[in-house]
């Protein structure tokens, strides 16, 4: 399990989302979004170099990436029942919600 979650897939942003629409609008119409960041945003409806720059920040926060990116959790997981004794059985569930432009 912990090398599963040690290698969590990789973000991609695209044009074709609601993200990144969603981003577009931020930078329309949100007055407190950083001058930097609006630019940033704007620019990458042309540049590929500006999305991938995008792309790279907005996967900086784990939450914000998670919109973007296909993302997995061990959410059970059930082994032995007495101390130092090696389980004959054990079993997780890893939950996925997979990014919707990957399908």
């Amino acid at each position: 399990m912990a090398e599963l979650e040690s290698h969590p897939f990789q973000p991609h942003l695209t044009r074709t989302t609601p993200v990144y629409s969603t981003f577009q609008c931020l930078a329309a119409h949100a007055p407190s979004l950083d001058p930097s960041l609006r630019s940033l945003i704007l620019s990458s409806t042309d540049s590929d170099e500006s999305l991938e720059i995008l792309e790279e920040i907005m996967s900086e926060d784990i939450e914000t990436r998670s919109l973007f990116s296909t993302t997995q959790a061990v959410t059970i997981f059930r082994g032995g029942e007495k101390t130092n004794v090696l389980p004959e059985v054990a079993w997780a569930i890893v939950n996925h919600r997979i990014a919707t432009d990957r399908c």
